[in-house]
């Protein structure tokens, strides 16, 4: 017969004048129920392989995780000061963009209608 299932891993906590449980964990677990002649016949822990070992991980340098922290928190600091004057200036940029190509362009499109009518 086998038993699987989830087991609570639970805390006491004394608060007060009573006692308060905390659930703080949980772990999943299979248990095989043999008879005693079943028991016998196969003993614990013989008839398994040894545990194999996993590959090593591969795991990114320092020093870009340290980069990515400082510049994550110098992004999230300026970002959410300084939010409304960074759209602004995004925007006039764009704007000024848009400007500057019409001016561009506008003088040969002006002269390409006019000779092509």
């Amino acid at each position: 017969k086998v038993v699987r299932g989830w087991w609570p891993f639970t805390n006491e906590k004394k608060e007060r004048d009573h006692i308060l449980t905390v659930l703080v964990g949980k772990v999943e677990a299979e248990l095989q129920l043999f008879t005693e002649e079943e028991a016998d016949k196969n003993p614990v822990g013989l008839g398994r392989k040894e545990p194999e070992p996993l590959e090593k991980p591969s795991r990114p340098d320092m020093f870009v995780s340290m980069m990515c922290a400082n510049i994550r928190s110098m992004v999230s600091v300026f970002w959410k000061n300084y939010k409304k004057y960074i759209i602004i200036v995004l925007a006039c940029f764009f704007l000024a963009l848009f400007f500057f190509l019409v001016c561009y362009t506008l003088p040969q499109a002006i002269s390409h209608k006019i000779v092509n009518g």
